[in-house]
């Protein structure tokens, strides 16, 4: 089931994926059309099924959905908001009845189980295909999320509890200053963030 070819549907939703959320159970989405496996034009709109946790994660990804049709033309999205206590069984549910969406938001230590449960799917193919820029993330977060040598999932925020935060590397480059490491102390920060702004 996993290592079914990359098909057209599976290439645009990816598309989502590297915004942001975890990607699950891409492998259980609906298929594609005859002349979408055969890689023909489809003018029909793609609608890309994210199941996200209820409350403020739900509304920032509800808040992007204008920005992400944008600059995907040809892609609809729709978000399934599910109470936390709830959503991982129902996701499991979902997955085992084949309806589950295309991407699931989740926390960094849940992938183990995922992929455990079969829902995940291994991200390195559709990253080089789309020549993907994994530059932007930390490796160490990156590491977290590769199970059995694959990635299986893409970082999309921070916050207070976690050891990692983000930056805007392109601002960094403009500025000319020196870009975080993860040897960084907290002085080190300040100052960077003061030589940008210098």
């Amino acid at each position: 089931m996993l290592s079914k070819k990359l098909s057209r549907r599976d290439f645009l939703v990816s598309t989502l994926a590297m915004t942001g959320a975890a990607a699950l159970a891409a492998c259980a989405a609906p298929a594609g059309t005859s002349d979408e496996a055969e890689g023909g034009a489809s003018t029909e709109p793609i609608t890309i099924l994210f199941h996200s946790r209820l409350g403020t994660h739900a509304d920032w990804h509800v808040s992007r959905i204008p920005l992400f049709e944008e600059q995907n033309p040809g892609l609809k999205l729709e978000v399934d908001e599910l109470p936390g206590n709830e959503m991982y069984p129902k996701i499991y549910a979902l997955a085992a009845s084949g309806t589950v969406g295309d991407v699931v938001w989740t926390y960094l230590d849940n992938p183990p189980e995922h992929k455990a449960k079969g829902v995940m799917i291994d991200l390195d193919d559709i990253i080089e295909a789309k020549a993907f820029d994994l530059s932007q993330f930390w490796q160490s977060l990156l590491q977290a999320l590769t199970l059995d040598g694959k990635l299986q999932a893409i970082p999309n925020h921070g916050h207070y509890g976690t050891t990692s935060y983000y930056f805007n590397r392109s601002m960094y480059e403009e500025a000319g200053a020196d870009l975080p490491t993860p040897e960084w102390t907290v002085s080190d920060l300040v100052s960077g963030a003061q030589a940008m702004t210098a």
